[in-house]
């Protein structure tokens, strides 16, 4: 599924439609291409370059926002969320995807884009991303290989008032059982700086719903819609 036909190599959507569809037999065998064009796709890959230019390990494979381009930590986090939705968890994209996630969490916690450093110099990670990783690792990591995140997280998320960051740090610490008592405290407010900044969009507005309704990680709200659904793969997935 691509953003659109002016667009037809932005397959980053197809995740979303993934879960959409848990909840929607009707959709079922569009779900199963999606899943397959999923586990199919990955992003371009290379051996880390020496001299220090980037921190990362780039020869690790999870999915990027439009084909032929490099994998980050959001569209990677995203799928994986869809996939273990879909029962596919286990599969072997996702432990390499959790690989991924892991080598790209920067060393003093959090995730950015999907970089730790450039020519030497360390990045800086940001709430958005933490969350969505945070809630993709949730089930497949282990408290400690993601406490330094967490603390991030809890040491920045009262300072946050934006739709986007504070909606996806909170759910990326309500993932991991972190409960926070002032999460309707700080959505309210951020609901209120509407009226320096605007009206949000749909998109905005979703996904603070979401973070105020939820109390555990997101895939586990759009599980499919029976046990055996979503086992059956085309031969080329394997």
């Amino acid at each position: 599924m691509s953003l659109g036909s002016d667009h037809p190599t932005a397959f980053w959507p197809t995740p979303l439609a993934v879960l959409a569809w848990n909840q929607a037999p009707e959709f079922q065998e569009a779900q199963l291409r999606a899943i397959t064009f999923l586990l199919n796709a990955t992003g371009y890959h290379f051996p880390r370059p020496s001299g220090g230019i980037i921190g990362h390990d780039s020869a690790l494979k999870g999915w990027p926002w439009i084909e032929a381009t490099h994998s980050w930590v959001i569209p990677t986090s995203l799928t994986v969320i869809a996939l273990k939705g879909a029962g596919w968890g286990d599969h072997v994209r996702v432990v390499e995807a959790k690989r991924l996630l892991l080598d790209r969490q920067l060393p003093d916690g959090g995730w950015n884009y999907g970089n730790t450093s450039v020519f030497g110099q360390k990045l800086h990670p940001m709430p958005e991303s933490t969350g969505v990783a945070l809630n993709a690792l949730a089930d497949i990591a282990t408290s400690n290989e993601v406490a330094s995140s967490l603390t991030y997280l809890r040491n920045r998320i009262s300072r946050i008032r934006t739709p986007l960051s504070l909606s996806w740090g909170l759910m990326g610490l309500e993932a991991w059982g972190e409960k926070l008592p002032k999460k309707v405290e700080l959505l309210y407010e951020c609901w209120q700086r509407q009226q320096l900044y605007g009206t949000y969009d749909a998109s905005a507005i979703s996904q603070m719903l979401l973070a105020l309704t939820t109390s555990k990680d997101i895939h586990s709200l759009c599980t499919r819609f029976t046990p055996e659904y979503g086992k059956e793969l085309p031969p080329e997935v394997g």
